[in-house]
């Protein structure tokens, strides 16, 4: 089971990663979408891309990665992995989109 972080540390996290973000936005967006089509339509390498979703506790925490803080899920549709967001991905997603100075 995955963390869930208050909106306060998702927002601080997602502050400090223009590729967290990005894929987020992304996400909430396109819905269902594998990591390298999140990667391409957001322009973020493969690997930053990886490491905001996943994390690799090298660049990215596991911990603040957006599965880390239950902002993004991942499901196996026919035979690929899809991420999607979370309820509180949703929340956090529809924050962003109605305040982005927040996220700056």
């Amino acid at each position: 089971m995955r963390a869930v972080h208050s909106n306060g540390a998702s927002i601080e996290s997602l502050k400090k990663s223009r590729s967290r973000k990005r894929s987020l936005v992304y996400i909430g967006e396109h819905p269902g979408k594998t990591m390298l089509e999140i990667s391409r339509g957001t322009g973020v390498s493969y690997a930053n891309t990886w490491g905001a979703i996943m994390g690799d506790d090298k660049k990215y925490s596991k911990k603040y990665s957006l599965l880390g803080m239950g902002l993004v899920s991942c499901e196996l549709f026919e035979k690929r992995h899809v991420y999607k967001l979370t309820r509180e991905g949703e929340k956090v997603f529809k924050m962003l989109k109605e305040n982005p100075g927040l996220f700056e």
